[in-house]
């Protein structure tokens, strides 16, 4: 009905759809029939209107979104035009946002294993700089163990009980 008549106000129209049908409703199923007319042309854009009667199709499709743009003044469907496409960014920004954290947990993830390794490494240079040291002054360690070992048994702290 919305796409083969214009109808003259609001209330006229609204006698067409169901009673619980809001205004945004209605101009949402006008911007799909819209939507639909449009590819119905691309369609026919696509396959050739060779023959009269598929270019009369052509005049009746165009004919209907004329109607449905009409309708959809009556209604100042803009405002709603409006809030699909607000709804449409937000889902794009919220899929935005997902992906961006989803990269930032893995960025971070490197990060860290990144630090891992570093300390690793620094702890095996640290050990391994140990152990040359000690091995490469053995006897001197070794000699001020043995004094402090004789200092101890000679001179060393007992415990007194």
């Amino acid at each position: 009905m919305f796409v083969k008549h214009w109808f003259h106000n609001e209330a006229h129209l609204k006698q067409w759809v169901p009673a619980n049908w809001s205004n945004t409703r209605i101009c949402i199923a006008l911007s799909d029939l819209h939507e639909q007319a449009e590819h119905a042309l691309a369609l026919l854009a696509q396959v050739g209107t060779t023959t009269y009667e598929e270019g009369q199709w052509l005049g009746v499709i165009n004919g209907y979104i004329m109607n449905i743009k009409y309708n959809q003044s009556i209604l100042n469907c803009s405002l709603v035009q409006e809030l699909k496409i607000a709804q449409e960014r937000r889902t794009i920004e919220a899929e935005r946002t997902k992906e961006e954290l989803n990269k930032l947990y893995w960025q971070t993830m490197l990060l860290r294993w990144k630090m891992t390794k570093d300390i690793g490494n620094n702890i095996f240079r640290g050990t391994k700089w140990l152990i040359q040291t000690v091995h490469e002054n053995s006897a001197p360690i070794i000699s001020g163990a043995m004094a402090l070992f004789i200092y101890n048994k000679i001179f060393g702290l007992t415990q007194r009980r």
